[in-house]
């Protein structure tokens, strides 16, 4: 085998706002909301910002966009100016001037003199020329750096586990890892995110079928109360709460980035920690998002040699739309001592520090998921996903309390918003 992948360079600069970390030492990154009806605009801003954060669009009237701040709670907003949007445009920043004047407030268009009077007239501090989109970060930063603006720790930790290809057990480990970590949060409400690839195998492994799937929770947002985050989950035998992607490709097609981040806003407020299952999925550009949400990754590998050149293929894909890997862990799944590729053999060629080792265990994970039942304690697999647990447990200070229990969540405060829009 050849040596290992080189690291993805960044540009100069870069290091100080991509990499900052949450208390618990993971990588976060900002969010910022870009108010447009322009598709491809959005994607181009996305990946000119990619090394900051993620962009998410909303088009439509003034009054949804000051709902969709205060529900995404953005660490800036983009407003774009031109082609008729005049007046919408300077009524939406004026309005945010005045609402949040703590936030960075950018204008985004082609810099001709009538959209730079109009901007600087709607009182934007920046302004994005869209034919030069290769400013973008530097301008974005500079307006995050006056307002001392940092990535916001939302919510309860996520742990993303990925798998470069279906069949590697990434479902698996992510499945077995929310269970454990359910048991050691009695008191705490857990949440497996079925987003891997085929769909909603991880409700199959855990016994269940459920009536709520993300389609369905993205349109009811609305109505996403305390009782409804609590009653409408399927749920584990072990009391995990599980919410996974629609069955068919159709459903999963109308499910947006941003309706997904608004989502686990909501989720984040209310679960003490979310295990996102994204074994095997394909939609690098899709994914890319939710991983950055991510407080902890987990890249799943076994020892074959298919499922190490689709982990690189993988890891390269991200890199090309702008995802640092850095802070990701491999765990080896699978594991046979008498194989000749060895686990610290494949973290080098992958590039990423070795987090753990799970054995091969096929006859204990296969009687627990044709019966829907939790992995046996005392099994191989799972003693050695404990002490991968114990390792995030630690770092990402998951000791319980209650937490799920706290009323200035923000499902409570969304459900507060709502009633007073309708009011």
């Amino acid at each position: 085998m050849a040596a290992g992948r080189r690291a993805r360079r960044q540009p100069d600069g870069a290091f100080a706002m991509n990499e900052q970390l949450t208390p618990n030492g993971s990588v976060v990154t900002h969010t910022f909301l870009l108010y447009s009806d322009d598709d491809i605009l959005a994607r181009q801003l996305d990946r000119s910002l990619a090394i900051l954060g993620v962009v998410v669009s909303r088009g439509g009237p003034v009054d949804e966009l000051m709902q969709e701040v205060g529900i995404l709670a953005p660490n800036g907003v983009i407003v774009e100016f031109g082609d008729g949007r005049g007046a919408r445009a300077h009524d939406a920043a004026r309005q945010l001037r005045e609402l949040y004047p703590e936030m960075a407030i950018l204008g985004i268009g082609r810099a001709n003199e009538a959209n730079l009077r109009m901007a600087m007239r709607a009182g934007v501090e920046e302004f994005i020329d869209t034919a030069n989109l290769t400013l973008a970060s530097d301008i974005v930063r500079e307006a995050l750096f006056r307002h001392d603006v940092k990535p916001r720790f939302a919510g309860g930790p996520v742990i993303a586990v990925l798998g470069g290809r279906p069949g590697v057990g990434a479902t698996s480990v992510a499945g077995t890892f929310a269970q454990l970590l359910r048991q050691r949060l009695p008191d705490d409400d857990v949440l497996l995110m079925d987003f891997g690839h085929p769909a909603q195998d991880a409700c199959l492994y855990l016994g269940l079928e459920p009536e709520l799937d993300v389609l369905a929770a993205v349109q009811n947002l609305q109505r996403f109360d305390k009782m409804m985050l609590e009653s409408s989950f399927a749920r584990h035998e072990s009391g995990l709460a599980v919410l996974p992607l629609p069955q068919y490709a159709s459903d999963r097609h109308e499910i947006g980035t941003a309706d997904t981040l608004r989502l686990m806003r909501v989720l984040r407020a209310h679960f003490a920690a979310v295990v996102l299952d994204l074994g095997g999925s394909e939609d690098l550009a899709f994914t890319q998002h939710l991983v950055r949400t991510a407080d902890r990754v987990l890249l799943v590998c076994d020892q074959g040699i298919g499922a190490l050149r689709s982990t690189l293929q993988m890891l390269a894909g991200y890199e090309e739309l702008g995802l640092s890997t850095a802070g990701w862990r491999l765990v080896v799944n699978r594991f046979e001592s008498d194989r000749a590729v060895t686990p610290n053999h494949l973290a080098h060629r992958i590039g990423l520090p070795l987090a753990g080792i799970l054995p091969a265990d096929p006859v204990t994970l296969c009687d627990a998921q044709s019966f829907g039942r939790p992995v046996p304690g005392n099994s191989r697999f799972a003693r050695a996903l404990n002490g991968l647990l114990d390792k995030a447990v630690q770092d990402l200070s998951l000791h319980g309390g209650g937490r799920a229990a706290n009323d200035e969540s923000l499902g409570a405060r969304l459900s507060r918003l709502f009633r007073n829009e309708a009011a």
